[in-house]
């Protein structure tokens, strides 16, 4: 069986550019799951869909690696299981896209209910002004609106203009 032309630099191509998003996905991750708002952010490491999403990049960097190394010794064996991981993999992907889609509208859909939880366990607890000043931070250094329930919670000193720019947006 006489392999196409151009075969090789194509496993090279893909599979290198492959490896490239994954990494770029993996840095941007990090550094959102690592900021200092991010429980906020109605989910974490310990979501399933992220471990699933975790576990599944590392068997897609190993099947990529495997396609390279395939393709460099010319072993058809090798190309052969690259191919048998290959296509569930991107079906499976297919599948992940589509419930990361579903759990990101659920997460919208739920998000003030979320909020509130985290202003009445704050409250509860007696960390208000901690929470307020960490709303005050974001809204001034995102430029954007506290959810309503944390701008009727919390008298900021300068509420003035933290209402301003809500209203200007």
């Amino acid at each position: 069986m006489q392999l196409p032309p151009y075969y090789r630099l194509w496993i090279y191509s893909i599979n290198g550019m492959l490896i490239v998003i994954q990494l770029i996905f993996v840095l941007y991750s990090y550094v959102i799951f690592s900021h200092q708002w991010t429980k906020y952010f109605p989910f974490n490491w310990q979501n399933w869909l992220v471990i699933l999403t975790y576990g599944t990049i590392g068997v897609q960097f190993t099947v990529y690696i495997g396609g390279i190394l395939g393709a460099l010794l010319f072993n058809k064996t090798i190309l052969r299981i690259y191919w048998l991981f290959m296509i569930p993999l991107l079906l499976f992907d297919l599948v992940k896209a589509i419930c990361w889609a579903i759990q990101l509208r659920d997460m919208h859909r739920h998000y003030s209910k979320f909020i509130q939880q985290i202003t009445d366990a704050q409250v509860h607890y007696g960390n208000s002004m901690s929470i307020c000043s960490e709303w005050y931070s974001i809204q001034m250094g995102l430029k954007c609106c506290s959810p309503t329930n944390i701008l009727r919670f919390c008298n900021y000193t300068d509420g003035f203009i933290a209402r301003s720019i809500c209203w200007r947006l």
